[in-house]
Order: C-alpha cells, then structure tokens, then sequence
C-alpha cells in the first residue's frame, strides 16, 4: 500500500477540526504505514491554527492570507503533498475507520486516477455514491440514481464513477498534476470535481467508486455561510463552462448548441450564468486546444463505459460466478482470461460473486485485454510492456527498470497470455460521429469556435 499525503481544506472550521480529526487519525492508524497530514487554511481568524498546533503537532499547516476557495485551496496544498497518493478531504467530512485502508490499493493500478467513498449526508441520505454519466439537457451531467435517499448497501464491490467529489477524495498525484490540478476557472467551487474526472476519463484513465469507504458530510458546514441563490447561479455558469471546455464530439456539440436556446431561457438565473459564462471564451478556446493531444476517448466512447445499462451491477464491477472472474464493461461480461492479467487490472482483488439470474442478465463481450501501460514476462524471463494495445519486449532487467518495470515484481503470465498480448489489438470504444442539423443562429457563432478546437 502506498503512503499518502492527506490533504483537508479548513476556513473557519475549528469546531469541525474538533469533531471529525480524530476520526481520521484513527484511520490512517488503520490503514498503516508512513502518512502525512497537511491542514490549507483558508484565512481562519477562530484559532483554527493554533488548534492544530497544540492537538496534532505532526500536521504541516499552511496559513493561507484570504479565503481562496476550494479550488485554488486543494491545489497548493497538493503542492506541498510529498506522496503520489493525495487525499483532498473538507474539514466537515467524518470519515470512518476503513476509510483509508480500502482506498489506497486501488493506486496499485496504473490506469486509476481517483478513487472516492460513499459519502452520506447528517440525515443518514446519500450524498455521493456511484454516478452515471449522462446526456441530459443536452448538457454532460454525473447522475446518481441514489442521491438523497436512505443510505443503503445499494454496491458491494468497487465500480467506475463518472466523477470524485471535491472534497472527499484520493487522487493520484503526478495525474493530477499533468492535468494542470483543479481547474481555476471554476473557482470557487462548483464543477471543478467533475471536470477533473471527466478530463481523466477522456484520457484514458479510470475514476473508481469504493463503497466499503465511507464519510459522513456536514453538508453545507462551509459552503452554506455564503449567499444561496448566488452559489446556484455560480453552479450554472460553471456548468456551462464545464460543457464548453470537455465537450468534443461534433454531433453532440450541435445538438447541446440546438437546446442551449431552451435551457437558457428556463429561468432568469440561468440566462445570468449564461450572460457570466460567456466572457470566458477566450479561457475556454485555450484549454480546449491544450488538452486536444490527450485525448484517448470521445465523449460517447466515456458515456458507453458510463452508462447506466438497467443491469444489477455497474460497470468496472468485478464479478465471480462459478470460478471465472468477469469484469462488467458497457454493460457486458467480459471473462478475465488469465491470472497476470487479473493481477494487472484489480490490485484489491474484491470480486462480487453472482448468481445465475444475475449472471444470465447480461450478454457476453470480447475476453478482458492487457491494459494499457501494463507489463508481464513470459516463462523464459521476457519482459513486455504493453504499447498502444501491442507489446513490446524489453531485453534486460535494466532497460525495464529504466521504463518504471521491477521485473521481479511481476507475476508470470501463462503462455496463452502472453499469446494475447503480442497478438493483441488496442480496445477502441469510439464511435464514428457526424455532424447533424445546425443550433439556431444565435447560438451558431459559440458552436463554431468550440468545434474549431475539437
């Protein structure tokens, strides 16, 4: 397991420090190994500091001049994070005693980003639990079909999640950073956890939902002291910018800019976050044309692995019925073919066994292929390292360690395994997309920069 810097964001909240720390310092006695703790402070004047200093003298602190939100908060104080793992988390979560321990072995594996739990409000509802990613209003929205109900065991084994919420979450560090951290055009909050994610998720990259994780959230403990209807209008506005900077598939850009007339016009407040969102073109256009290259997926390639399939467990859910372990992806089974390839996938090996009801809901795919990045070596010694879906043998132990491989660390792949691997052909889940009828006029003028940048 992995050490981690743990990141909480605090402005005026020495009354939440008292309550919830203890809870953490237990968990990461629990979860074992070297942790660090480090405590942003937004411009606290109620002795949140001095708190800190006296109760948890091991915390780095870093007194912040002003309220600088939530957004540039997480940032600097990922600046100052010494591990790859870092934890961002808001001084009015109570996390349980697991909250670690299940958390950090998912970064085993290469291709995640970010991990989050459950997140369940004072009243005992679900605040934060698995989303879906979807299409409505024309806008890219996470849905999460359990929000705001009783918190129940609705998952029993981890999944992917359209997006980590800001406050409670791990991220991988060096991910994070190629990606330019949080976003600032968002701040001070709202849509800046949705957009890292998504980002990630366009880059190939994966967002995982662990429910054995669990916080409890003093909701609005921070947020609730600034002005209602402005945080709604901010929340629009960056919902619009959110839309604008991730959106990429032509058709779906047209058909956003063909009902963005009927969404604007919903409310007042809306036609403001509009009237708001728009004199950031220019910052928009720029980060559009900076994260073009890193696009591995289209938006509907993003929906079809985050899409909610009516089935009775989610996708990137790892399943085992009668001795064969499955991965559910776009909502088909597909068999996990081998023993070094499981191990490159789930470095937690929590598997949900299902029944044949459940087994025969779902229609079969393609057998689960090498993931990207990964490596094995074959019987003989030969190292591979897996290159755009196609091997490549790496001829001495020094060459894999000069590419980040401890050949001793790998498991040995069966000769039908390696077999796939050099024979093997990159998962390509785009669609072919085309443009469909134009948005009306005066939306026109918006679509066609953006697509410009596509």
């Amino acid at each position: 397991m992995q050490p981690a810097s743990i990141v909480v964001l605090n402005w005026n909240g020495v009354h939440l420090l008292r309550q919830n720390m203890p809870a953490l310092i237990d968990a990461v006695a629990a979860a074992g190994g070297h942790h660090e703790l480090i405590m942003v402070d937004n411009g606290s004047t109620d002795g949140s500091n001095e708190f800190m200093r006296q109760n948890y003298p091991g915390a780095k602190i870093l007194p912040l001049p002003a309220n600088m939100g939530l957004v540039r908060g997480y940032n600097l104080g990922s600046c100052f994070a010494s591990h790859n793992i870092v934890v961002h988390l808001n001084n009015s979560v109570h996390v349980n005693r697991d909250f670690l321990r299940f958390i950090l072995p998912h970064f085993d594996h290469r291709q995640v980003f970010a991990v989050h739990p459950k997140l369940v409000a004072l009243d005992g509802t679900i605040e934060a639990e698995l989303s879906f990613a979807s299409f409505a209003e024309k806008m890219i929205y996470p849905r999460q079909p359990h929000a705001f109900q009783p918190d129940a065991e609705n998952y029993l084994a981890p999944c992917y999640s359209m997006y980590a919420p800001g406050g409670c979450s791990a991220y991988d560090r060096n991910k994070f950073w190629l990606m330019r951290g949080n976003d600032e055009i968002y701040s001070p909050f709202h849509w800046e956890e949705s957009d890292l994610s998504y980002r990630a998720w366009k880059r190939g990259w994966e967002v995982i939902f662990e429910p054995r994780s669990i916080g409890h959230h003093n909701v609005h403990a921070t947020i609730g002291k600034l002005d209602q209807l402005e945080s709604m209008q901010l929340y629009f506005r960056n919902w619009l910018i959110f839309n604008w900077i991730n959106l990429t598939d032509r058709d779906l850009l047209a058909e956003h800019f063909a009902n963005l007339g009927k969404f604007v016009h919903l409310e007042p407040m809306r036609r403001r976050a509009f009237s708001q969102a728009l004199p950031y073109m220019t910052n928009i256009l720029s980060r559009r044309r900076w994260e073009r290259p890193n696009l591995m997926l289209t938006d509907r390639a993003v929906f079809a692995k985050l899409a909610d399939y009516g089935r009775p467990v989610p996708n990137g859910t790892f399943v085992e019925y009668q001795g064969r372990v499955y991965r559910v992806e776009c909502g088909r089974l597909r068999h996990v073919p081998g023993e070094a390839i499981l191990a490159a996938y789930a470095a937690t090996r929590s598997f949900q066994s299902i029944t044949k009801t459940t087994f025969d809901q779902f229609p079969l795919g393609e057998p689960l292929a090498w993931p990207e990045g990964s490596s094995a070596r074959d019987q003989s010694g030969v190292v591979y390292k897996v290159d755009h879906g196609l091997a490549r043998a790496i001829d001495t132990v020094e060459s894999a360690h000069m590419v980040g491989v401890n050949p001793a660390s790998l498991p040995v792949a069966h000769p039908s395994e390696i077999k796939m691997l050099i024979g093997g052909k990159p998962l390509n889940l785009g669609f072919a997309t085309g443009m469909v009828e134009a948005s009306p006029e005066h939306f026109e003028a918006i679509r066609k920069l953006l697509e410009s940048e596509s």
